[in-house]
C-alpha cells in the first residue's frame, strides 16, 4: 500500500516548564537553583512525525545559543506534548532565549519552526527590605497576647520581580 503525504505536520504551541512539572504553565523566568528544565511542544501530523528538531535563540527562528538538533526519543508528558531536557548553566541574566522547534513528518515534509515567547534568567537575588512588628514603626511591646501584626517595605528584584512574600 503506498500513501501520498504533501501536508506538513504542525507545530502548535511551544514553552519552557519546570523540570517537575510541565502541566502547569509555560515559566517565564529560571533561577540560579532551577537545574534542569524542560522544553515542551505539541506538534501533530496526519502520517508519523520522524524528527522533532529544537535550537535556542537570542531571537524567535535562530540558533545562536544551541544550534538545531534531533532528540532521539523525545519524552512525552502525562497531557500529551513531547518534551526534552534543558540544563540553565550556560545562559546569561538579562538576555531573553526563544526555543524553537520545528519537526518532520516520515514523507519528509517540515513544519513551520514555532518558538515559544522566551525565557530568561534572574541569577541576582532579591533585595533586602524592612521587616517591622507593628503597622508603622518597629514595636518593641505589643499589647496582644494572641495576634501580632507585621509590615514590611524595600524588598524588590529589578529582574523578574517578586513572586511572594514567605513569613516564617
Amino acid at each position: 500500500l503506498f500513501h501520498v503525504d504533501s501536508e506538513k505536520p504542525l507545530v502548535s504551541s511551544v514553552y519552557e516548564c519546570h523540570e517537575d512539572n510541565c502541566n502547569v504553565e509555560d515559566l517565564d523566568w529560571f533561577g540560579p537553583n532551577s537545574g534542569s528544565f524542560r522544553l515542551a511542544w505539541v506538534a501533530n501530523d496526519n502520517g508519523i512525525i520522524l524528527e522533532h528538531q529544537l535550537a535556542i535563540g537570542t531571537s524567535q527562528d535562530i540558533d545562536d545559543v544551541m544550534t538545531r538538533f534531533v532528540p532521539l526519543d523525545p519524552m512525552t508528558s502525562e497531557n500529551g506534548d513531547s518534551l526534552s531536557w534543558l540544563t540553565g548553566e550556560d545562559y546569561k541574566e538579562g538576555q531573553l532565549y526563544y526555543t524553537n522547534i520545528q519537526v518532520k513528518d516520515k514523507a519528509g515534509n517540515l513544519s513551520g519552526i514555532v518558538s515559544s515567547d522566551g525565557f530568561q534568567i534572574d541569577d541576582s537575588p532579591p533585595n533586602t527590605g524592612e521587616v517591622n512588628d507593628g503597622e508603622g514603626e518597629d514595636l518593641d511591646f505589643s499589647p496582644s497576647t494572641s495576634s501580632i501584626t507585621i509590615s514590611w517595605d524595600g524588598f524588590e528584584d529589578l529582574e523578574s520581580g517578586i513572586d511572594h512574600y514567605r513569613v516564617l
